[in-house]
């Protein structure tokens, strides 16, 4: 047996008027997801007929480059469709040279996907580390006599440059006016629930909307008097206490470029969340024997009869 061939992931293109390549990409992935009925019938302990009754394909990936992902998608995820700003989402596997680093020319596998929602499912960050989005592209077919996912093994990467240029970490916290400190770490689950709709025999996905959204935010830290009897000073009550987008507000900080610092707090390059909904401690303490206790937070995010749950500002400045 001869090993001839190894692949790496590339970045993500958006097919647009003018083509976005989304870098900073940690991993991505392809999944079929074929559904096969094989039922044994007659008495008999074996199938004797097998059918492909439904795929599901999906896509995902995991980006350090949360401005130029959210910019693309939002907090809302984005449809890929021949009319409208994204026409088309393209992953590629690039081949390693023998002894070399990476073949060039049309020798590139694509996996062109036409029509497809994307979905922002998670955005983390822990101490010291950069933060990251996690992203699904669940793929539906176009009515065409196409494969939902059309494949090419001599495709040229694109032309389009690929940048990596945003970092982003922890930044200042505030919920509900209280000014969190020694946060270690954050997530938050946007909390799309999308369906996606079959009939008429269909063996993909041919519709979506998404039927609600029920965004999260859990964050861990090593103050346990984030949880407090008292709300002098403010702080969360036992019985938590509601948040709303002018004061809950969450910022991520930049990265300078080959610095141990950050940009600077009044540059407007940092990621700004705001969020309304109900503020509680989950977690009082939890400490091992020999290092710091932490507390869990959580806000469920709702609606406030005006903004989105979780409304996010691209290029802030952190005040």
């Amino acid at each position: 047996m001869a090993f001839t061939e190894k692949h790496s992931i590339y970045a993500i293109q958006f097919d647009k008027a003018s083509d976005v390549m989304l870098g900073g990409i940690t991993r991505s992935k392809l999944m079929l997801d074929p559904t096969i009925r094989s039922d044994p019938t007659n008495g008999e302990p074996y199938a004797r007929h097998q059918a492909v009754v439904q795929r599901s394909p999906m896509a995902s990936f995991t980006t350090l480059d949360l401005h130029t992902a959210l910019t693309e998608i939002s907090a809302l995820g984005a449809y890929v469709i021949s009319s409208g700003t994204i026409v088309a989402v393209n992953l590629y596997c690039v081949p390693h040279a023998a002894g070399g680093v990476r073949q060039s020319g049309s020798i590139n596998r694509q996996y062109n996907i036409v029509r497809a929602f994307i979905v922002p499912r998670r955005l983390r960050c822990d101490f010291g580390q950069d933060a990251m989005l996690d992203v699904d592209i669940v793929v539906m077919h176009d009515g065409t006599a196409n494969d939902p996912v059309i494949m090419s093994d001599t495709v040229a990467l694109p032309a389009a440059t690929v940048t990596d240029a945003n970092r982003f970490t922890l930044g200042k916290t505030t919920l509900a006016s209280f000014l969190l400190e020694q946060v270690r770490s954050l997530e938050i689950d946007f909390g799309l629930n999308c369906v996606f709709e079959r009939a008429d025999s269909d063996i993909y996905p041919v519709y979506v909307s998404i039927q609600d959204i029920q965004p999260k935010l859990t964050l861990r830290g090593a103050d346990i008097k984030w949880l407090s009897k008292t709300l002098t000073p403010a702080k969360v009550p036992f019985g938590g206490i509601a948040g709303t987008h002018a004061n809950s507000i969450i910022y991520l900080r930049k990265r300078a470029q080959t610095a141990a610092s950050y940009i600077a707090d009044n540059v407007a390059e940092h990621i700004k969340l705001t969020m309304a909904g109900f503020v509680h401690v989950t977690q009082a303490f939890d400490g091992p024997g020999d290092g710091s206790a932490e507390t869990v937070l959580t806000m469920d995010g709702k609606y406030d009869g005006t903004n989105n749950p979780i409304v996010v500002t691209l290029s802030s400045t952190v005040v």
